[in-house]
């Protein structure tokens, strides 16, 4: 299969405004689309674009996806849903919290996303549009369950779906997995799931803002430049990982579609070039 993964990162409007699925498919032949995060439904409202798949790896940015979705079940438009895959630990919000940390969702004041998150997937669950990965596992969970850290060439051989890439270290701001970015923790090990041979990274780019967002990443706007550097490379590397060095256990090849004046993802990515 061939996998175009959508971030929501500013390269996304890039590609919806300067080129076409048509264009994409010209390039590489026939594809299917995974959307992640606030990639559904912000380009759906932007550009009526409909993905194929679409993921999260945070209950509170699914919520205005949900929400979406509940409308198209409410008006019957069913056609317009996408199927949705997510790892078993995200089918509630307490499931969340023990295999990774908290969420936005957890404040007091949000119970009332809470319970739409959760009413909401269970509700797709029952009609067949939400898939679990089952055996779904973080570095964390992995942890408490008492089972070690695999090495890359156990890792994509069993039956489980692994989450994260580094050893868990803790929460706190300076441990190596607060700074791993949702691509590599979350969409590739998706991407894996779903036997992709050929993944197309659009919407990761790892600097400035993401769709109907203010704030900046993680890593640079909660940190001076000096660590913003420092937690930007560990970022890098474990994107070095799955491009280069774990390529030969996991199979896929991942491509970044996404000019280099927009991301530096292309350090480690081959760069295909579908605008010219």
């Amino acid at each position: 299969m061939n996998l175009l993964l959508i971030g929501s990162a500013p390269s996304t409007i890039h590609f919806f405004k300067n080129s076409d699925q048509d264009q994409f498919k010209n390039k590489i032949g026939d594809f299917k689309t995974l959307a992640f995060q606030a990639a559904f439904p912000s380009l759906t409202q932007m550009f009526e674009f409909d993905p194929d798949y679409w993921s999260w790896g945070d209950p509170d940015s699914a919520i205005n996806g949900l929400q979406l979705i509940n409308s198209y079940i409410k008006k019957g438009e069913i056609s317009k849903v996408p199927k949705c895959i997510i790892p078993s630990f995200l089918e509630n919000v307490d499931e969340f919290s023990y295999a990774c940390s908290t969420s936005q969702i957890q404040r007091p004041q949000n119970l009332n996303r809470k319970n739409i998150y959760e009413s909401s997937v269970a509700q797709l669950i029952l009609n067949n549009q939400l898939e679990l990965i089952p055996n779904s596992f973080t570095m964390k969970s992995l942890i408490l369950s008492g089972m070690p850290f695999p090495p890359p060439e156990d890792r994509f051989n069993d039956s489980r779906t692994l989450f994260h890439s580094v050893p868990f270290e803790g929460i706190a701001p300076g441990h190596k997995n607060t700074f791993e970015s949702k691509l590599t923790s979350y969409a590739l090990p998706i991407a894996h799931y779903l036997k992709a041979k050929n993944v197309y990274v659009l919407g990761f780019d790892h600097q400035g803002k993401g769709l109907n967002k203010s704030r900046l990443t993680l890593y640079e706007k909660e940190f001076p430049m000096g660590k913003r550097i420092k937690a930007g490379e560990r970022v890098f590397n474990i994107i070095k990982l799955w491009c280069n060095d774990w390529v030969e256990y996991h199979g896929m090849n991942i491509y970044s579609i996404v000019p280099s004046a927009l991301t530096r993802n292309n350090d480690y990515m081959k760069f295909i070039d579908i605008y010219g």
